[in-house]
């Protein structure tokens, strides 16, 4: 496993399959938040998985700890779900864990985040994006600390980090210090030195490339689940030069 605190910078790459992880390796990234269902938002992976991705070399475990899609707000079953989940990922070795749980009034519930630090002791704990979808991102950066989180994963309240820069800008300014901000979503080798330039030094990323998919016959006007028909035989997975040309990026 990488010692991340020698690194200047961290990239994490968030990937949902066995090949994806193998990729997100191959171009170097530091750190994988391992997830299902990236369509989805990204769910809790299966166990095997998650002890696949333990065993990669040279790459650190953030295993995303979300019982189903949809908003943060869990019932009593969901969050004993969390909990055991947590429990398990470090069993199987994970270094980290991500999650993220609200109140209905969409500030951070920090009853419960707490309860969930404690049972994630010995692993490192990343708030993720449900930040941005609370009523005031700086009362829950100050929450989130207070939970004990150690990173915070935002793009700044807005559906890009691009168009949250100036709100991430702030919170590196307010925050850094306490807490490691690690920005995501539509971070690419194009942008990146924009949040370079203003202190982050955490970069998450799918870096997601469409696929062919190796079938040879291929049922037309059918489909699982909610997957475009004209999509069913394409697979998104990790492109191991976008990871490359992301690092190229922010040490030039």
């Amino acid at each position: 496993m990488k010692d991340l605190a020698e690194k200047r910078y961290t990239i994490e790459t968030c990937t949902d399959t066995a090949y994806s992880c193998k990729m997100a390796v191959e171009g170097g990234c530091d750190r994988i938040e391992l997830c299902s269902s990236l369509a989805l938002g990204g769910l809790t992976p299966s166990a095997s998985l998650i002890e696949y991705a333990c065993n990669l070399p040279s790459v650190s475990i953030a295993v995303m700890i979300r019982p189903r899609c949809g908003d943060f707000l869990y019932d009593d079953d969901e969050f004993e779900l969390m909990k055991r989940d947590i429990e398990l990922s470090k069993e199987l070795g994970a270094g980290s864990v991500v999650f993220g749980i609200l109140t209905p009034e969409a500030m951070v519930d920090k009853k419960r985040t707490r309860l969930l630090v404690e049972a994630a002791e010995g692993m490192q704990v990343c708030f993720h994006r449900a930040i941005d979808m609370t009523q005031n991102i700086m009362q829950s950066m100050e929450d989130i600390i207070a939970c004990g989180c150690h990173r915070v994963l935002t793009s700044g309240g807005f559906a890009t980090a691009a168009e949250g820069i100036e709100v991430i800008k702030q919170m590196q300014q307010s925050f850094g210090k306490s807490i490691d901000i690690m920005v995501g979503s539509a971070v690419s080798s194009s942008n990146v030195k924009r949040f370079r330039d203003i202190g982050i030094r955490s970069f998450h990323l799918s870096g997601k490339a469409d696929c062919e998919s190796r079938m040879s016959f291929r049922k037309a006007g059918i489909s699982m689940g909610a997957t475009d028909p004209a999509r069913e035989y394409v697979l998104s997975q990790t492109d191991p030069c976008k990871i490359a040309a992301l690092r190229e990026a922010l040490n030039s």
